[in-house]
């Protein structure tokens, strides 16, 4: 079932509207849905009152990567064979795509 949209008028500085258009077009979808992706990642964070630092969370993120490689690699060597696919997998079937 179709989310009900609502249009909603968006004031951008120029910088910020030149980003979301290249991105729009490098990925192939609207400018509209680069902007709602952009805000239901936000949205979560800042609700439960924390900061939005973005080069944090992406560095926080590879670290916790990096980690669990290691771990699987030691603890669990032919379960790591496959589990980017799985992953991948996964991300599709809970995200789509």
């Amino acid at each position: 079932m179709p989310v009900k949209q609502i249009q909603s008028g968006l004031s951008l500085p120029e910088h910020v509207y030149v980003r979301v258009r290249e991105l729009s077009e490098k990925n192939g979808l609207s400018q509209s849905a680069i902007l709602r992706q952009l805000v239901l990642l936000a949205l979560p964070i800042l609700e439960k009152g924390h900061g939005m630092d973005v080069s944090r969370l992406i560095v926080l993120q590879e670290e916790t990567v990096l980690a669990l490689k290691v771990l699987i690699n030691k603890l669990a060597p032919d379960e790591a064979q496959d589990l980017r696919a799985r992953a991948i997998d996964m991300a599709c079937e809970h995200h789509g795509g």
